[in-house]
């Protein structure tokens, strides 16, 4: 069973991530997916790496933006 992540842990790492990080991610978000293929040992994260991928770009754009 998976252990739900500490909010504090959370919190406090997402206050590291810079606007540049973002950058990143939104530029990066193809090769990213690629990363999580249905071959490779990530395979089971393939949909969690999509929606964070896709989450962070709206975010960047203004789409989302709640905060934690």
């Amino acid at each position: 069973m998976l252990k739900k992540p500490d909010e504090e842990f959370v919190k406090e790492g997402a206050k590291k991530v810079t606007p540049e990080d973002i950058q990143t991610v939104a530029e990066s978000s193809e090769d990213i997916n690629k990363k999580f293929s249905a071959r490779g040992p990530l395979k089971r994260f393939i949909e969690d790496g999509k929606v964070l991928t896709a989450l962070v770009k709206d975010w960047r754009t203004g789409k989302y933006s709640q905060a934690l």
